[in-house]
């Protein structure tokens, strides 16, 4: 570390604030720590062992040991907490290739991976954009095309639009989709949210290998039943709960294709998995799913209590 650097000194200990306690440090904090190494000679690692034994960074370690991945919750640009869940997760187990796959990313502006794509990750962010007809900035073919910066819908980060395809995603095409655009079979991260066909997407891939899978799971159905929707191609939400599947189906699901359940966002919207070899390699510990269920927070209320989503009268199917 270059002490006449400022900057250089600045990055160092706000890496080693975001590697323990995965935040920014504060600006009192800073301009403390700053001053000691500059006028003290005190070096990052005593700047570590400070950190690691403060009251914060003890809190941190145990929510770390039991793997409480609701303690990390943060939003960034995820619609809950997922931003903060995922990257205490890497945390952990660490990155290989940073590259990402989602299915359902809307525009990309609130979605489970742009945080990561802002900070050097690649990948690919599908969705059919079925609500905006007209988006300007997509390829009705996703086919690259040059386009003019006036032309280009201004929400729409520059820093995402160049990750966004246009598709639609079914069992029998999903894997002619990560062919088509060269996703490795092997990848750091999945996410699927496409309301209805979300389980049966995920039960198809078999081209690809991701290490962490974040899906979303239907939160209103019991934790004691395994249901899901019945499989049609075309079929889209209908703003009832009968869309998905259960929390249970997932994680039979998950069995099938070597994932264990880690965890549900406090939302009661998306579900963590992790692969069982991560498991093992990091020594993660694994909860029932009773422990890891988390209710709706959101939709209808009944006597007090959130419910999700209208109540179908459609019946979903046993898994």
């Amino acid at each position: 570390m270059n002490l006449d650097n400022k900057e250089d000194i600045i990055k160092q200990i706000s890496n080693l604030y975001q590697k323990i306690l995965l935040r920014e440090p504060d600006k009192q904090g800073l301009d403390y720590f700053f001053a000691k190494i500059v006028n003290e000679n005190f070096s990052l690692e005593e700047l570590q062992s400070h950190l690691l034994n403060s009251p914060e960074g003890k809190g941190w370690q145990k929510k770390r040991e039991e793997f409480e991945i609701n303690y990390f919750e943060r939003k960034i640009f995820s619609q809950h907490g997922e931003d903060g869940i995922l990257d205490f997760i890497f945390s952990v187990i660490d990155t290989t290739n940073k590259f990402l796959f989602e299915v359902g990313c809307d525009d990309g502006r609130q979605c489970n991976t742009r945080y990561f794509l802002e900070n050097g990750w690649k990948g690919i962010l599908i969705d059919n954009f079925s609500y905006k007809r007209n988006f300007p900035w997509i390829d009705p073919v996703s086919k690259p095309k040059k386009i003019s910066q006036k032309s280009q819908e201004p929400s729409i980060p520059s820093t995402i639009s160049p990750f966004l395809k246009k598709e639609t995603v079914t069992m029998e095409n999903i894997n002619k989709i990560l062919a088509k655009y060269s996703v490795p079979p092997k990848i750091d991260l999945l996410s699927i949210d496409i309301d209805y066909n979300t389980f049966w997407i995920w039960k198809a891939i078999e081209v690809c290998t991701p290490r962490v899978v974040i899906i979303e799971y239907n939160s209103s159905i019991s934790i004691s039943e395994s249901k899901v929707v019945k499989y049609l191609p075309e079929a889209e939400y209908d703003w009832t709960n009968y869309f998905g599947a259960s929390l249970l189906a997932f994680v039979k699901l998950g069995k099938e294709k070597g994932y264990s359940l880690v965890g549900c966002d406090s939302a009661g919207s998306n579900a963590f998995f992790i692969s069982d070899d991560e498991i093992k390699k990091n020594k993660i510990k694994t909860k029932s799913i009773e422990e890891l269920y988390r209710t709706p927070q959101f939709g209808d209320v009944l006597d007090g209590v959130m419910k999700g989503w209208p109540i179908s009268n459609k019946i979903m199917d046993e898994y």
